[in-house]
């Protein structure tokens, strides 16, 4: 869509968007994701219909940070096309795993001195918070960085195998 190709634009001028070495991904999960170039994929947006998913990825210290410069793009994106970001609590929320590092300080200062409200300033100096989440249900769907729920543990029973694959094949 325009408003997504104006927001990967933006963010990858911004040094936002993280590249993938997929070389040793197997290539039966390079055809099922479109992979084209192995040696910088980029991990960009996911979208379906009007949801959206922007990774980040980042040193535990640096992570809020530039979560925060990630909203001011995709909000000040969505607005130039006259479109809104709905910010309620279920609706926009940011799911982090703070890792490595200073993980434990990032996570603490985040979630206990932020209280789970990250600010970030768009459309010219106007803040907004965003909610920082253990885990996310969307559509019956769950979504947590370190321990999944009974839905997720049993379909991920039938891809254990191709997983360890990818896992093996990424790190």
């Amino acid at each position: 869509s325009k408003v997504l190709g104006a927001i990967r634009r933006r963010l990858a001028a911004a040094d936002l968007i993280t590249h993938a070495h997929l070389g040793r991904v197997p290539q039966k999960w390079r055809d099922m994701f479109g992979v084209v170039e192995t040696a910088a994929c980029p991990l960009q947006d996911v979208s379906y219909i009007d949801d959206c998913a922007f990774p980040v990825f980042s040193a535990a210290a640096a992570l809020c940070e530039k979560i925060s410069r990630t909203m001011t793009i995709v909000q000040d994106g969505f607005t130039a096309f006259g479109l809104s970001v709905n910010l309620k609590q279920g609706k926009t929320e940011v799911v982090a795993l703070f890792a490595g590092r200073g993980a434990a300080l990032a996570k603490r200062e985040a979630f206990v001195l932020h209280q789970g409200r990250l600010a970030y300033e768009h459309g010219g100096g106007e803040e907004s918070r965003v909610s920082l989440v253990q885990s996310y249900k969307h559509m019956g769907s769950i979504f947590c960085p370190i321990t999944p729920g009974t839905e997720v543990k049993c379909r991920a029973r039938g891809l254990t195998a191709d997983a360890h694959v990818l896992a093996r094949a990424l790190y």
